[in-house]
């Protein structure tokens, strides 16, 4: 019998926004997809295609922000008509203000979810946690467990940013550890911290995707977690950053890629921006696979030899 696939974990390069596809194993081939968050839904639905994909085990909508869901209108569509199975969906509305255009978008979305719910097989799951648990499982066999860690229905009770609305997802899989916080904020890490210590639990992982496309948190604010606390409680040793020249946003932030450089945390990008570092390519779509231990498989040839603009921190 041919050595089992690695699981595969695809972070998109979908510009300022996040997509990401994780690839399930099954000896010889890949079946079974994971989707967390879809800005783009042609570039998730070629991947897929890509590599033959039936079955869906579930999608996540960590937080109802368009860079984060725009995409997932054509995925479905594109889905139902190659006949792809979808077996669950998890998300969470929130009560967030928002403008016209905005408000309208995400009402129409949430009732073609609920339309979807009705008219197939797959099943809505909301993406909080009850307050009696830790945690709430996607998947979960003898060698792979994703799970929700965050948030409680406690943590967003009296909560109105969204961003603090969004679905941790903890990923381990052969002692191999990934979290995918979505945009969580400082005042959301607080509160995953708080619970964390509370419960005595440990949270360190060997790739964090960076919260809100690399913005940085500052540490003078009661009940927050900055973005250096937050290096100090995951512990990473690689840090994943989707996102792309924003100038509105100006993300990542140049605090964030020097707290990154200065930890000597190995931080791969998903696009090029005026504020980089030194630590090797600007990726495109950054491709890892796990076995026993974490490999960077590869990235697109084209940009192979782009190398991030030399700036001196220090």
């Amino acid at each position: 019998m041919d050595k089992k696939l690695p699981l595969k974990i695809i972070f998109l390069n979908v510009g300022h926004g996040d997509g990401i596809i994780i690839l399930l194993p099954d000896e010889d081939k890949y079946k079974s997809a994971i989707i967390v968050d879809c800005y783009d839904g042609r570039k998730a639905y070629k991947i897929l295609e890509n590599y033959n994909i039936k079955n869906i085990e579930a999608m996540i909508i960590t937080h109802f922000h368009l860079d984060h869901y725009r995409g997932f209108d054509i995925l479905f569509e594109k889905i139902k008509k190659n006949r792809i199975k979808m077996k669950n969906i998890y998300y969470m509305p929130d009560k967030t203000f928002r403008e016209n255009d905005e408000k309208k978008k995400y009402k129409m979305f949430l009732n073609k979810l609920y339309i979807l719910g009705i008219n197939n097989d797959f099943v809505i799951n909301s993406s909080c946690i009850d307050g009696k648990n830790e945690s709430k499982s996607i998947i979960k066999n003898e060698e792979i467990e994703i799970k929700i860690i965050y948030p409680r229905l406690i943590d967003i009770t009296s909560e109105c940013n969204v961003n603090n609305y969004s679905a941790v997802l903890q990923l381990i899989y052969k002692n191999n550890k990934i979290l995918l916080p979505g945009d969580l904020e400082a005042k959301g890490w607080f509160k995953l911290y708080e619970f964390t210590k509370e419960n005595k639990l440990t949270l360190t992982v060997d790739i964090l995707k960076m919260p809100h496309h690399g913005a940085f948190y500052e540490e003078n604010e009661e009940k927050t977690l900055g973005t250096n606390e937050i290096l100090q409680f995951i512990k990473p040793n690689y840090a994943i950053i989707s996102s792309a020249q924003n100038k509105k946003y100006n993300h990542p932030d140049i605090k964030t890629i020097k707290k990154l450089l200065d930890k000597k945390i190995k931080i791969l990008c998903t696009n090029s921006t005026d504020i980089c570092g030194k630590e090797g390519p600007c990726f495109d779509d950054i491709v890892i696979d796990i076995e026993n231990s974490i490999n960077i498989e590869k990235y697109d040839k084209k940009i192979k030899t782009l190398r991030c603009l030399q700036k001196d921190f220090k």
